[in-house]
């Protein structure tokens, strides 16, 4: 949990499988007052965070009430079969004909101006 001056703040994490590709996934997040549903959208990478307001806590001296953090965890598949590894094999040849165009993090900061600006 962290805390600032300003506002409270909590942070919590959740898991999702990479195995599963859908559009987005709802799930539930487990909150003071008991739980909320947050939307999470496909092409979630590690570590992208989700911003519940007015789900923290709320300060001793305070009437503001904080947010709820959720910081995405992308789980990776493990103890593959051997025809599980042969499309993981196909995928990555696939993604390397243009890999910026499929790894957000391959792209440099003149990359993404050029995008940005057209």
């Amino acid at each position: 949990m962290r805390c600032s001056s300003a506002t409270a703040r909590i942070s919590t994490a959740r898991c999702r499988s990479a195995s599963r590709p859908r559009r987005w996934a709802e799930i539930e997040i487990p909150t003071l007052d008991g739980h909320a549903k947050l939307k999470i959208p496909a092409e979630t990478q590690t570590g992208q965070k989700f911003r519940l307001r007015n789900k923290g806590i709320r300060p001793v001296r305070g009437s503001v009430v904080g947010d709820l953090y959720c910081h995405a965890v992308v789980e990776t598949p493990v103890k593959l079969t051997a025809r599980q590894k042969e499309i993981l094999r196909e995928l990555e040849s696939i993604n390397q004909q243009d890999p910026a165009a499929h790894s957000p993090k391959q792209k440099t900061f003149f990359d993404k101006l050029k995008e940005f600006f057209g």
